[in-house]
Formats: structure tokens, C-alpha cells, sequence
């Protein structure tokens, strides 16, 4: 059986923080991107042929959920890195 240190308490905080920071500029560049987008969209679309509205429909749709996933990840991301152990030697007990 191998030997493992414990957690590293300070790379857990660390992988946290980044979670935190990387969590804060999604929303900050959603928050301030928001306005243009629907701005742009809003012009486009009625102009648009038909046959190219569903996939503007789908931008949009991805627009909307971008943020979610990219939070989910990030959360997952700092879940996994904080859960990882590293050996401290190959010693058998």
C-alpha cells in the first residue's frame, strides 16, 4: 500500500479562489455582453431569411446557458483538484 500525505489545505484554498475569480468574470463578461448581444440579435433576426432563424434561435439558446455551464465546470474543476492526493513515496508499509 502506498503512503499519501494529506490534503494540501493550502492548494485546496488556492483551487477555491480560482473558482471564486474565474466565477466572478463569467458573470461580470455575461452581465456587461448581455446588452449588446440582444441589441445585435434584435436587428439581425427580422431581417434574416427563414431558413437561418433556427440556428440564431439556437445562438441565442447558447447564449443563455453558456454561463451555467461554465459555472458548473469551474465548480467541478475546484470539486476534483481539491479532492487530489499526491504521494509522498513509494514506500511499502
Amino acid at each position: 500500500m502506498l503512503r499519501h500525505i494529506k490534503k494540501n489545505k493550502r492548494a485546496n484554498a488556492f483551487a477555491w479562489l480560482m473558482v471564486i475569480v474565474a466565477s466572478f468574470m463569467v458573470i461580470v463578461i455575461y452581465i456587461a455582453m448581455s446588452e449588446p448581444f440582444a441589441m445585435i440579435y434584435d436587428k439581425l433576426v427580422p431581417g434574416m431569411n427563414a431558413s437561418y432563424v433556427p440556428t440564431a434561435q439556437r445562438y441565442r439558446q447558447v447564449w443563455y446557458m453558456f454561463p451555467l455551464i461554465m459555472l458548473v465546470g469551474l465548480i467541478l474543476w475546484g470539486y476534483l483538484q481539491s479532492m487530489r492526493r499526491e504521494p509522498e513515496s513509494f514506500q511499502q508499509m
